[in-house]
């Protein structure tokens, strides 16, 4: 388990956790999350899912801090079932619709950040398709507009919510 930091222009790094388990049996106290208890209570498929669920909960407590105080998608690269495990019981609202299939064990921090890029892009286009439904719907009953005079004089009396700006553009004045 690790948590790796992507930003779009410095090498990705990997954070360092207090409190973030290694792997499943650790955070549940056990050498494997496939032991019998001394009852024999919690046993095969059905007692790995709660301790897996015990593991997923304590790796989300140890990140809250670090995903809760940004609005950073959060992209969970785990295979199943700890990946719907983990969606089940993670109360981030940062945490990405789609995240990385596949076990991140043998990756490297580069080819996990080439494997989120390709998300955080999905994610990108789709809010932005939704940013250009919303302003579709808006400008047709005439609460949007293109025109940067009219948005102007909206804005002097707090009435844009969202401005959409083209980097790329130069206006004069």
């Amino acid at each position: 388990m690790r948590l790796v930091e992507i930003a779009p222009d410095l090498p990705p790094e990997t954070l360092r956790v207090p409190g973030l388990p290694r792997d499943a049996a650790a955070a549940v106290g056990k050498a494997s999350i496939t032991d019998r208890t001394a009852s024999g209570s919690m046993s095969g498929s059905e007692g790995q899912k709660v301790l897996m669920a015990q593991y997923a909960r304590a790796v989300s407590r140890a990140i809250a801090p670090f995903v809760l105080a940004t609005d950073v998608p959060l992209i969970l690269a785990a295979t199943e079932p700890i990946a719907a495990i983990f969606r089940g019981v993670d109360a981030s609202a940062t945490l990405a619709p789609k995240g990385i299939d596949g076990s991140p064990e043998g990756m490297s921090d580069s080819q996990l950040a080439t494997a989120a890029r390709s998300v955080l892009d999905d994610l990108y286009a789709t809010q932005l398709a939704d940013v250009r439904e919303l302003f579709g719907a808006r400008r047709a009953v005439g609460h949007a507009s293109t025109d940067l005079a009219q948005v102007a004089r909206a804005a002097t009396v707090g009435a844009v919510d969202t401005l959409l700006v083209d980097m790329d553009e130069t206006i004069p004045g």
